[in-house]
């Protein structure tokens, strides 16, 4: 952090700012804290560990919205929605809405809704009986 969030005074290392006596130490341990989560997201995809990464992010996301945190998110969901396309493509359309709902879980895209309603439309259109039984299901009297 190169700015007190309070006074807007420069910063060098100190965790009291020396113009405001603002107690920055909080404000620190969020920044330790997200910077951790984001190398921990970044080694889970390395390693084709998607599901840690998403939790990471997720957890970065609660704590800061900094462009490390966006970029990584952005980098997560492109991906998951590359890889339902290729899923849908191979025909798993279950394994492709599997995927489009972690990425929607991340993160809601025009593509990734727009992609999962086509799905559970074709789906629908596929099995019109398992359909019915499910909307007779929800039906109320």
């Amino acid at each position: 952090m190169e700015r007190c969030p309070t006074c807007k005074a420069r910063l060098k290392s100190a965790v009291i700012c020396p113009r405001c006596q603002t107690d920055l130490s909080h404000v620190f341990k969020i920044n330790e804290r997200t910077e951790f989560l984001c190398q921990y997201a970044i080694a889970r995809l390395e390693q084709r560990d998607i599901e840690p990464a998403i939790w990471a992010i997720k957890e970065a996301l609660r704590l800061q919205r900094n462009k490390l945190v966006l970029v990584i998110q952005q980098f997560i969901v492109k991906r998951l929605e590359q890889q339902a396309v290729v899923n849908l493509t191979h025909n798993k359309p279950a394994l492709a809405l599997e995927t489009l709902e972690l990425s929607l879980s991340l993160k809601k895209t025009a593509f990734a809704l727009a992609l999962h309603q086509f799905i559970k439309q074709q789906d629908s259109d596929i099995h019109p009986e398992e359909n019915l039984a499910e909307n007779m299901d929800r039906a109320t009297y």
